[in-house]
Order: structure tokens, then C-alpha cells, then sequence
């Protein structure tokens, strides 16, 4: 899903990427709150539109892309389309340059991303694309199996570090690292969160390292601490520089 159009391009280009890795098709949407003119509505169709011509070649053989403008509740909306053309992931990609419009005009990922029943990737506006080489996973209160498949997955079996952020004391850190080991070609590092709040940790890690991922589950793992993170519902997906994907 698109916020703004003058500012998607690099996650129109991850979405090819994504979306030939997947071999798949892509939907391209964008929501209009209600109350916009008729003409924005029409002007917003005819940028799709635009886009779709231009996106199209870059498609692997055999795959479409299809594109829709609406004008209601991006949250439901989001939720009604993937349960009925059975999307296997959805991108989010949203603008948000001023304070009131970050409180006001606002999607709240973290719900969304707990509702649905695939996996959600938030991609920043100023995100240069590529591909996933450097990935920060955090382990919680159970093993991450389906976070260590798609970290896999993603790598395309180049190669690529997995870091690990948790308390030092898991019994399931070292069953993570076990099975990656014994699964996967990954490289495996290991970041301790010294117990400060996990998503806050991952953030810090994910800016000192340049990671091109954090890869969560929504929950525990997505919420930043403190009173004003709360207020603003900022959970790590609005907060991060690098994408964040919740499986």
C-alpha cells in the first residue's frame, strides 16, 4: 500500500525485488481517507495507472500487476483485500512529515500486523533498496521458527548475518543458533539486550550495524517503552530507519 506517490520510489523498486523473489503478482493500492474530492480520487487513480505502465516490464514472465484506488478505512480495507485475493505479504509505505499528521492520519501497524494472516513489511520513505544481508532477529519467550524461515528465505542463499538479540541467560538462544546452524548458511552473531526493552535494543543495533531488516512478531517484540511512544502508538515499525517485517 502507497501513501504518497512522490516519494515510493525506492520501496516501488523493493517491491519488484520482493515480489520476483516470491515469484509472484503485486497489488498496488492506495487509500484515500474519506472526505477527499472526487478529483483527488481521480487524480490518485490516474498516478496508479502510471505506475502500473511503467512497473509492468520489470515483472518476472507470466506475472501481473494490478492496482486500485478506495476511499475508506485503509485499516479495514488492508484486511478485506488480502483475505480475498489471498495475499502472501503486504508493504506498507507511509509519509508522514508533520507531528499532526502522524496522530491524526495515522495506520496502526502493529494492529494490522497482528490481524492479519501474512506476514507485514513497513518499508521507510528514505530506505535505499537491497537486499537483505544484514538481518536483526530478537529472541523473546519462544523459539522464532517461522522469523528464522523467512530470514532464510529473504538472504536467496547469499551470504548474509543473522544477529540474534536477547538475554544472555535464554535457554532458546542457543536453540535458535543450533537450528540456524544446522539449517541454514547463514553467519550467526549474537547481541545481548541487557535486559532494556527488546524492540528498543533491536533499534539501537539495527543504526549502529546498518541492518537492511529487523524481523519480529507483532507484540512484545514491536513496542518501544516509555509514555509518549504509547501516546503516538510508535511501535519499532514508525520508529525504525530500515524496514521492519513482522511474520
Amino acid at each position: 500500500m502507497l501513501d504518497d506517490f512522490d516519494r515510493c520510489g525506492n520501496q516501488l523498486t523493493q517491491a519488484i525485488q520482493l515480489a520476483n523473489l516470491l515469484n509472484s503478482d503485486i497489488h498496488l493500492l492506495h487509500v484515500l481517507r474519506p472526505g477527499w474530492a472526487a478529483n483527488r480520487r481521480q487524480q490518485a487513480t490516474a498516478q496508479l495507472r502510471e505506475i502500473q505502465t511503467r512497473l509492468i516490464p520489470q515483472l518476472g514472465k507470466g506475472h501481473l500487476l494490478h492496482s486500485q484506488c478506495a476511499t475508506t478505512d485503509p485499516h479495514k480495507f488492508i484486511l478485506h483485500y488480502c483475505e480475498r485475493y489471498v495475499i502472501d505479504l503486504v508493504m506498507l509505505q507511509q509519509h508522514r512529515p508533520r507531528p499532526w499528521s502522524r496522530l491524526f492520519f495515522k495506520l496502526n501497524i502493529e494492529k494490522l500486523a497482528k490481524e492479519l494472516s501474512c506476514p507485514l513489511i513497513n518499508i521507510p520513505a528514505s530506505h535505499q533498496p537491497g537486499h537483505f544481508k544484514n538481518i536483526i532477529l530478537p529472541v523473546t519467550d519462544q523459539l522464532p521458527l517461522r522469523k528464522m524461515h523467512f530470514a532464510s528465505f529473504l538472504t536467496e542463499q547469499q551470504e548474509a548475518t543473522v544477529f540474534l538479540v536477547g538475554e544472555q541467560t535464554s535457554h532458546l538462544l542457543e536453540r535458535t543458533k543450533q537450528l540456524l546452524a544446522e539449517n541454514t548458511q547463514l553467519s550467526i552473531a549474537f547481541l545481548p539486550a541487557d535486559n532494556n526493552n527488546i524492540a528498543q535494543a533491536s533499534l539501537r543495533y539495527a543504526r549502529e550495524l546498518g541492518a537492511d531488516l529487523i524481523l519480529v512478531e507483532a507484540g512484545t517484540e514491536s513496542r518501544l517503552p516509555g509514555f509518549l511512544n504509547r501516546l503516538f502508538e510508535r511501535f519499532l515499525f514508525s520508529a525504525s530507519p530500515v524496514p521492519v517485517m513482522a511474520v
